[in-house]
């Protein structure tokens, strides 16, 4: 029997269907490396209609409100008409990020026993390679259903159907929902979003982004495009594999806000890193852009000077947040150049601003212990950051260890998370990261996170990026790429910079290519750099 609360999202989703219902929700690109071909394009009449039909069919078949479903689908129309219609029949989606590896998509699966599977072609063959999924009782292909392999063409049950699904009512904590973390620093944790989290985080993301009914916008990232749903606002998708972000051609980007007239963007600080020097390239900007937003990683002086050229009458934000809580903090580009920069040049740290008013931040000690209670540091001392509120996630899906090991619990019933992420608060009130509590660097008695000195060594002329670890033996690194200048002034510029900052450091080491993380492309794999020197293996990332 459905529940008798109205807090599922697709009404918030749809709502824009009652005063603009030929407006365009989604524009898709069709490209290859050539250029941009042509559009597809949907209304938010289409979107309700098409997303109606599926998860009418979607229940016909046999799935139930509180089913999950295994969704394994790029940026695209499709992933969004299967959002939406599973949203509106109660169904939890069980989302993949189109970059993670086989080995995770079946630890996903067999984490949430999901009834049926929804991918491309490629993806449903990958259920006829033996260990690589489990088994589903009902297989979704998008396109053409794949004769002899037992699947369903997502198209079909949406055309073959002429009746809408009514929407299941639920209450606010009704899951929505599962998203994973990275697992950069042990296994991926399941993060559950109920219906009623998920709008409260649309909300907040709207009062950050300011999202304007008449945006455009450019976003390299699938949960901001439900924001500008949710808003009426336009979504372009953008034109690049969403795997391998590291890859995107900033001229077909580049191509996009010019024909499509963006207004704002959101993207990880690889893909601007891309587009700035291409539009550099080419002596050109966009008059149009209103605002751009980036995090998910590090984003240097350049980086945001860069953007500002770009965009001359625009703003530029940084985000600060995690897969449990987005975002926890926010700081615009000129607070940053005209502010903070001076912190971060004598090794205090990026800044990452004020909080957001809806959370609250506290530094506790940086432990590996699990904790039971909050012990808060004062004013400008290190250690973890520790974030609680009303879109700030209390747990994870059936995962009681990382519970006990990443959320403190307390007798007045609030959840606090701890972000894994070293930093303080200073006397303004703004939170600074100094990177994270598993990257400590301890030389005696004192501690060093990665954040104090990298920042400072990738603004010499000489080093494109650095890294700041220490490896098994408790040797301290500092590992370099280099911009082409003489080895031997780049080795003397770093030393320089680590005696200016009074850090220890047992070796400076060119490299020819740090390790990044798989999501962003913008966050440095230390666990594969230190394996790679512990066993001083010289190959794909050392020289010799």
């Amino acid at each position: 029997m459905a529940k008798t609360g109205r807090a599922n999202l697709s009404h918030i989703l749809l709502r824009q269907v009652e005063t603009v219902p030929d407006k365009p929700a989604i524009y898709e690109p069709i490209w290859d490396s050539s250029g941009i071909k042509s559009y597809k394009l949907i209304t938010y009449i289409d979107l309700k209609i098409r997303s109606g039909k599926l998860a009418n069919s979607l229940l016909e078949l046999g799935l139930k409100p509180g089913d999950r479903i295994l969704v394994m689908v790029p940026m695209s129309i499709a992933l969004y008409e299967i959002m939406l219609a599973c949203l509106k029949a109660g169904i939890i989606i069980v989302f993949i990020d189109p970059w993670v590896g086989f080995k995770k998509i079946r630890e996903f699966a067999l984490q949430t026993s999901p009834r049926a599977f929804i991918s491309t072609m490629k993806g449903n063959i990958l259920r006829w390679i033996p260990g690589i999924l489990p088994s589903f009782e009902f297989n979704i292909t998008i396109g053409k259903s794949l004769f002899g392999l037992g699947t369903y063409s997502l198209e079909e049950l949406i055309e073959n159907n002429s009746e809408e699904c009514d929407i299941y009512e639920v209450e606010e904590d009704y899951p929505a929902l599962i998203t994973f973390t990275t697992g950069s620093t042990g296994i991926p944790k399941g993060v559950e979003r109920s219906h009623g989290f998920l709008f409260l985080q649309h909300q907040i993301l709207t009062e950050h982004l300011g999202t304007k009914r008449e945006d455009i916008d450019l976003t390299m990232l699938p949960v901001f495009v439900l924001n500008s749903l949710a808003n009426g606002s336009t979504s372009v998708l953008p034109a690049m594999d969403t795997r391998n972000v590291s890859r995107a051609e900033p001229a077909l980007l580049a191509q996009q806000f010019k024909d499509m007239h963006i207004t704002t963007s959101v993207a990880s600080p690889i893909v601007f890193e891309k587009l700035v020097t291409h539009m550099a390239s080419m002596e050109d900007n966009f008059p149009e852009v209103r605002a751009l937003y980036t995090g998910g990683a590090p984003v240097s002086r350049e980086l945001i000077i860069s953007l500002k050229n770009i965009v001359p009458n625009g703003k530029v934000c940084i985000l600060y947040g995690s897969t449990e809580a987005e975002p926890i903090s926010s700081i615009s580009a000129e607070e940053i150049l005209e502010e903070t920069v001076p912190s971060t040049e004598i090794g205090l740290g990026l800044c990452v601003g004020l909080p957001d008013p809806n959370i609250e931040i506290g530094i506790i000690p940086a432990s590996q212990e699990n904790l039971d209670s909050l012990n808060l540091l004062p004013i400008g001392e290190t250690g973890e950051i520790a974030v609680c509120g009303p879109h700030v996630n209390k747990g994870y899906y059936k995962n009681p260890i990382a519970e006990r090991q990443n959320k403190i619990k307390l007798e007045n019933g609030s959840v606090w998370h701890r972000t894994g992420d070293a930093g303080y608060v200073d006397t303004n009130g703004r939170l600074f990261l100094l990177g994270r509590i598993s990257q400590k660097i301890t030389r005696d008695d004192k501690i060093y996170y990665p954040l104090q000195i990298e920042p400072v060594i990738n603004t010499l002329e000489s080093v494109e990026k650095s890294a700041y670890f220490t490896v098994s033996n408790g040797l301290i690194v500092l590992a370099y790429t280099d911009t082409g200048k003489s080895v031997v002034t780049a080795e003397n510029a770093i030393r320089k910079k680590i005696e200016e900052l009074n850090l220890p450091c047992d070796k400076i080491i060119r490299v020819k290519e740090i390790p990044m993380d798989p999501r962003h492309n913008s966050k440095i794999n230390y666990i594969m750099l230190r394996k790679s020197i512990s066993r001083r293996k010289f190959g794909r990332y050392f020289l010799k």
